[in-house]
């Protein structure tokens, strides 16, 4: 595994990469996380049979563990078991960037299932981690004022290239009044 977009790309069905990029988003650190299953598949909008399926995927590659407790299940992401899974800008530009945290924003903001392909997107564009939330941020913005009538990826797509513009603007902009 080359690193972690290598797997996610790899993901075969929506479901999967949904619980993965959700519990990766809470179990970052790969440390035992107590999830509830209820709240993961709200979290992931997922029915039950999807939900199922796609926990029974995402245990099988083995990227995310599970263990049975008292009050239910503890997810754990083996990140040392896994190798070179995070190094250093190898799936995009910025020299620091952090998936966990970038999970956390397309979680809250409705688009974890596009987060693989924005990221390419944000990658092929030479734009870092910070221009990325920032951007991600402005499209759930604009979701509020204007959402997408018939293709929802294709919206977010052009919406999310015209704001990661903007936030590199905003990013610049802001820089330089703080150290002029």
């Amino acid at each position: 595994m080359g690193n972690i977009f290598a797997y996610l790309l790899g993901i075969g069905s929506v479901p999967e990469l949904r619980l993965a990029l959700l519990v990766l988003a809470r179990c970052g650190d790969g440390e035992w996380t107590k999830i509830n299953g209820q709240e993961l598949a709200s979290l992931a909008g997922l029915p039950p049979a999807a939900f199922e399926k796609g926990v029974r995927e995402m245990l099988a590659r083995g990227f995310v563990l599970r263990r049975r407790t008292k009050e239910g299940f503890e997810y754990r992401v083996p990140l040392p078991a896994l190798g070179n899974v995070f190094p250093a800008a190898s799936f995009c530009c910025a020299p620091k960037v952090n998936l966990a945290a970038l999970a956390h924003y397309f979680v809250r903001t409705g688009f974890l299932d596009l987060m693989p392909e924005a990221v390419k997107m944000a990658r092929e564009l030479s734009y870092g981690q910070e221009e990325m939330i920032e951007a991600l941020c402005k499209v759930a913005d604009k979701l509020k004022t204007d959402p997408p009538t018939r293709n929802r990826t294709g919206w977010f797509m052009t919406v999310y290239k015209e704001k990661l513009r903007e936030a590199r603007a905003d990013l610049l902009a802001f820089r330089t009044r703080k150290n002029g």
